[in-house]
């Protein structure tokens, strides 16, 4: 396995959490940036800037209100984002089995899709279309 590959930053915590998840998780590159501004717009800007083809976010709040909604910045990412958004609510209880990815049929739902199928090739996947 080759060394992670970190981006210069100054914020060395994040550098050195990128580095320990990295090595955790097997991945041969890692990039760190810290990007000043709103929280979504700066997000986004960084995706389309890296050409990223997954944003990975955590759900804002605690409780129900985390069960029942997504906090603001997720929304505006999911609204802003050039990619694919996932937005993780709890931990995995295991790896991903089943995928349903909903489509309609535009550019940006194939996109997810696509991301779906390289993300989590071992799964099953649904597509589903509802009007």
């Amino acid at each position: 396995m080759s060394q992670p590959i970190l981006a210069a930053t100054d914020f060395s915590p994040l550098a050195d959490l990128a580095v320990e998840r990295a090595a955790l998780h097997g991945l041969p590159a890692v990039d760190s940036a810290v990007v000043t501004g709103r929280a979504s717009k700066g997000i986004a800007a960084r995706a389309r800037e890296i050409g990223a083809g997954l944003v990975v976010l955590g759900a804002h709040g605690a409780g129900i209100v985390r069960e029942l909604a997504m906090g603001g910045t997720a929304i505006k990412v999911l609204r802003a984002s050039p990619c694919p958004v996932l937005v993780v609510r709890r931990d995995a209880a295991r790896p991903y089995a089943r995928i349903l990815a909903a489509t309609d049929f535009s550019a940006t739902a194939t996109r997810a899709l696509r991301a779906a199928l390289d993300g989590f090739p071992d799964a099953a996947h649904s597509v589903v279309h509802a009007y």
